[in-house]
């Protein structure tokens, strides 16, 4: 079974015991971040640490750098070139800032704000997050937890 891009995909939650996990190559699999970064003047950018990428695991497939305004975890796109154990709590990436130049728009897309593994939101109508309340708002708590679609991370089932 292939993954669709017009519609949600199932995904099946991991825990990652203090024994660690095997990642098997051919699986992509959702990790997050276990800070929360973001910026309203700083474009963050995720890359994986060298010594991680030495041992053939890949931690975004193409999606390094966050929007201006986006604030949550980052879910990252993992992956393996072959077999290899991981710990919980290791550090895999590391985030840099660049500072844009000209006019600056705020990210209000369907990911701010995000905390955990998010599956992909690209199936649905971006209208379905042009209503969100404005980040600073007391109504923006209750909506981060309960967005229009939610759902934990974890292996894209087959």
């Amino acid at each position: 079974m292939a993954l669709d891009m017009n519609r949600e995909n199932k995904t099946i939650p991991l825990e990652i015991p203090e024994t660690g996990i095997i990642l098997l190559p051919n699986i992509l699999y959702l990790g997050c971040t276990v800070e929360c970064i973001g910026s309203n003047s700083f474009v963050p950018i995720v890359e994986g640490r060298s010594s991680v990428g030495r041992l053939g695991i890949h931690v975004h497939v193409t999606a390094g750098f966050c929007d201006l305004g986006f604030k949550g975890s980052i879910t990252l796109e993992i992956h393996v070139i072959h077999p290899v154990r991981i710990y919980p709590n290791v550090p895999i990436c590391q985030a840099y800032f660049l500072k844009p130049e000209g006019a600056i728009e705020l990210y209000k897309g369907r990911y701010r704000d995000q905390l955990g593994p998010v599956p992909s939101r690209g199936h649905l109508h971006p209208d379905a997050y042009a209503n969100l309340p404005d980040p600073e708002s007391p109504e923006w708590d209750e909506a981060k937890h309960n967005p229009p679609m939610g759902g934990p991370g974890g292996v894209h089932e087959d």
